[in-house]
Order: structure tokens, then sequence, then C-alpha cells
């Protein structure tokens, strides 16, 4: 204990880091007290892991664990280091610490169990599962942080269940759930904003994300006013305002980068990267990407760091690179996230083989073209049709673009819709040449 002291003397001296100073306050600390610091020990853990630094998130958690006296770190903490596990990719040994918490008798460890198996469910995809392992975790009195609600949140979204969940969302922001950490919030406010801009209320959106960037700069929120920014960039880039979009990312990446918050940063980059890719700056785009990429795959976010190999591949089809290099991309894409990308490169990537006159030897999955409503997609599906000949084809499918972009609002889109409308014809013959005047 003296030794500790004296340490703990020295550090506090120098201004170190609060991770260093944990460790031995962790170990002074009388048992009437260490609840209050094994609490200090989470966040701490949760910060460094959120900065990009999972680590000394290890470092801590684990020293933490050889001063332990019974035998290994409570519950709480040994959730902390399965998901700073997690973050670093070893998935296998946050299963082993979840084994361990299954072999303890404490029924207390149960609501930790359940909510770390929620965690590894959520790192694997599985949203159904991790859904169910943290209402689990909820209904045993376990403090989930609203991981549960986020769940159901997020798995209405990708079903398409919009209104739902923009309805969720709004309860959320109303209270009704209780309270709820900051960043959480600021996640379910992006998935209302999104089911929004999906349901077409891409007015009503914006106007509404206005009024909340005023509250946001008011309180001195930084969080919540990056939230907003991203929200409000992704409405003017959904409205054609590219210009606009970039000036709110990049407000948004200068909060971020303030604040040292690698997630939110690499979220900003990554949409950066895809507005300046849009708006043809391809030159700054790259770089914004390959940030991102950087950044997701130190924070262990796998799924996040292929959705941007997905975007890069992009990039690569607007500066026409190979066939093969597509091909790459999309898989990366498909395999990492259900994002709409996906859609668009595989796209993209028949568009290539028809400007060049070639076809795929063999693909896995094709698009449903009937159940497409992506203006970009159905763009890049007609000019390959044009390409092919199939000029019927073609102009069915750029009328059900315009149609989409004058609903989302989207004047670049409906403009390259007309403009196809003009200039391809209808087929009179099979096989003829392409149907482009």
């Amino acid at each position: 204990r003296a030794l500790h002291s004296r340490e703990l003397a020295r550090l506090e001296r120098l201004g170190a880091p609060a991770s260093r100073c944990l460790v031995h306050r962790y170990a002074l600390d009388a048992s009437s007290s260490r609840d209050q610091v094994r609490e200090q020990v989470r966040q701490e853990a949760r910060n460094l892991r959120d900065r990009g630094c999972p680590e000394l998130a290890l470092e801590l958690l684990t020293s933490l664990g050889e001063d332990e006296s019974e035998g290994g770190l409570p519950a709480v903490l040994a959730v902390e280091l399965a998901a700073t596990w997690i973050a670093l990719g070893e998935n296998s040994r946050a299963r082993r610490i979840a084994h361990d918490l299954a072999s303890r008798r404490d029924r207390s460890a149960r609501a930790d169990l359940a909510r770390l198996r929620g965690q590894l469910a959520w790192a694997d995809r599985d949203h159904v599962a991790a859904l169910r392992h943290f209402e689990r975790a909820r209904a045993l009195g376990g403090d989930t942080n609203g991981e549960g609600l986020f769940a159901r949140a997020r798995l209405l979204f990708e079903s398409g269940r919009d209104e739902e969940a923009r309805r969720l969302a709004g309860e959320v922001r109303a209270g009704r759930h209780g309270e709820l950490p900051p960043r959480l919030l600021t996640n379910f406010e992006n998935i209302g904003a999104m089911s929004a801009f999906r349901l077409g209320r891409v007015g009503e959106a914006i106007e509404s994300l206005r009024r909340r960037l005023g509250e946001a700069q008011q309180s001195g929120d930084k969080f919540h006013e990056a939230g907003v920014r991203i929200n409000l960039a992704t409405g003017l880039r959904r409205s054609g305002e590219l210009e606009r979009a970039v000036e709110q990312f990049q407000a948004a990446e200068r909060l971020y980068e303030e604040e040292g918050y690698l997630p939110g940063l690499a979220q900003t980059r990554a949409q950066l990267g895809g507005v300046l890719r849009e708006s043809g700056r391809l030159a700054d785009a790259e770089p914004m990407l390959i940030s991102a990429l950087e950044m997701r795959e130190r924070l262990g976010d796998h799924a996040g760091s292929a959705a941007v190999r997905g975007m890069l591949g992009l990039l690569h089809a607007e500066a026409a690179a190979s066939i093969d290099e597509l091909a790459l991309a999309w898989r990366e894409l498909r395999e990492g996230t259900k994002s709409r990308d996906a859609e668009l490169l595989l796209a993209r990537l028949d568009e290539q083989r028809a400007r060049i006159g070639v076809r795929a030897k063999s693909e896995a999955v094709r698009l449903e073209e009937g159940k497409v409503d992506d203006p970009r997609v159905l763009l890049a599906l007609a000019r390959a049709h044009a390409l092919r000949g199939r000029g019927r084809h073609a102009r069915a499918l750029a009328e059900r673009a315009r149609g989409r972009a004058y609903e989302l609002s989207r004047s670049g889109e409906v403009a390259e819709a007309e403009f196809l409308l003009r200039h391809v014809r209808v087929e009179t013959t099979v096989g003829e040449a392409p149907a482009v005047d």
C-alpha cells in the first residue's frame, strides 16, 4: 500500500493521465468506496477506446486484474475488458471472458453476461441476437446504457420500417425511455433523421435539424452539435446541395477533432469523402476516405472498415478503375455492411462492364431491378442497359430514377435522368448497336 501511495502522489504531481493514476487509486481504496473507483475505471476504459487507444484501455484493465486478491475482475469491469478485446479484433478472447462469467456463481453477474453476449452478437452483425441479449440484461436489472433500445432502433431502420424507427427516435428524444448517455442520444437522432429522409420528408427533416442545431449551439454540447451537423449535411446531400453539405461535414469534423473523438471523426471523414466524390473532387475525397479507413481499423470497426473500402471502390469507379478492382471493392462492401452503397457499386460495376463490352463470368448476387429505389442505382442500371442496346429497359429505369429523384429533391439526378430520356432510343431489333445518340 505504501508503494501504491507514493507512486500515486508522484503521478498526480506530474499530471499523469487518469488511466495511470486509477490503477494505484483502485489498489488503495477500501471496499466501501471501490464501487466509485470501478465506475471511474469503466468510464476511462471507454474514453480510451473512443479515442482509438484500445491498447491503453487493455493495459489499465489487465493491471487491475493483477491487483485483485479474489482472482479475476468484477463482472462490470470484465465486460469492459471483453469490449476492449472486441475493439482489438480479438473476439475469441472476449468469448472466453463470457465463458468465465457464465461459470461464476454470482447471480449479479448474469446481467453483465447477457450484456457481453449482446456486444459479441453486435460485433458479429447479428442484430437480432444482440437485441435479445440486451433486453435480457435489462430484464435482469443490468445497466445496458440504452444498448438494447438502440439495437431495436437499428433493426427497425435496417429492415426498412422507417416510420417505426422514426417514432422510437422521437420517443427517446422526448425522454419517454429514461435518461440515456448523450452520445447514444445523438445516435438515435441519426436514425430518426435518416428514416425521415428515406420516407421522402427531406424538407421537414432539414428544418427540424436546423432547430436542433441552434439548441445544440446554445447548450455548448459539441458532441450533439457535431451529430446534428452530420444529419443536416446528409439532408443537404440528398437535396443535391453538395457544397453546403461539405461545409456542414467539415464543421462536424472540426468539432470531433477538437474533442479527440475518433469514432465521430471516422464517420464524418467517411461521409465527407463520399460527398466530395459525388461533387467530382476525387483528389480531395481520396485522403478523407483513407483517413477514415485507418481510423476505423484502429478502432476495431471491421464492418465500418469494409464499408469505407467499398466507398474507395466507388471513387475508383469514377476514375475508371479496372473491372477487377471494382469487383474486389464490391465484395468488401457487401461483406461489411448492408449499406445501399453496395447496390450502387454493383450497378456501377455492371455499367463499366457494359462500356467495354464484357459480361461477368459469374456473379453471386444480381440486383433485383424492381426493388431498387435509389436514383443513383437506377441511373447506373439505365446507362448499362443503354450501352447494351436495350433502350426500352434503359428508358423505363430512367423514368423511375427521375420520379424518385423528384421525390427526394435531388435536382442533379433529375437532370441526368432527363438527359438519358432525351438521348436513349427504344430498340427496334434484337442485338442492335448501343441505343445512345
